[in-house]
């Protein structure tokens, strides 16, 4: 974070400034060198859900839980409002990505619809074991 200092700090005291050049000194006061709006906007909201736009992408943020527990970064305006959708509906997620399924878990407060999508997740790792372990036996017996 940039930090303002005082002319006084930054110039010698025995030089002798314009007087045309302190009318600017009020404005280095109340303008920092950074400008504070430039943070997430709240650019959707459904029920308890909203989404944020930051930088690179969106946040998708539970506004009833702890925003720590219960947001997640995403690239896509649409995959975020899939997400909440699917979470308000308690729907099956229809990915196989086990970032955006962890995602559904961490924006749900529901603990029927969170174990729900916690074995799918259980699924998918133990589907690909399976296919590594198999690709791995039938390349043996070659």
């Amino acid at each position: 974070m940039k930090k303002w200092y005082g002319i006084e700090k930054l110039v010698d005291k025995e030089i002798n400034i314009p007087n045309d050049l302190w009318r600017y000194e009020e404005a280095m006061r109340e303008i920092p060198n950074f400008d504070k709006n430039d943070g997430a906007k709240k650019v959707f909201e459904r029920k308890e859900y909203i989404i944020l736009a930051v930088k690179k992408g969106y946040v998708v943020y539970n506004t009833t839980m702890p925003f720590e527990k219960s947001h997640t970064h995403l690239r896509s305006f649409s995959m975020a409002k899939t997400i909440i959708d699917n979470c308000i509906m308690k729907k099956t997620p229809k990915t196989n990505n086990l970032y955006l399924l962890e995602s559904h878990i961490r924006i749900s407060n529901d603990a029927k619809y969170i174990r729900m999508i916690e074995e799918l997740i259980e699924a998918k790792r133990d589907k690909d074991k399976l296919k590594y372990r198999n690709k791995n036996i039938n390349s043996k017996k070659k």
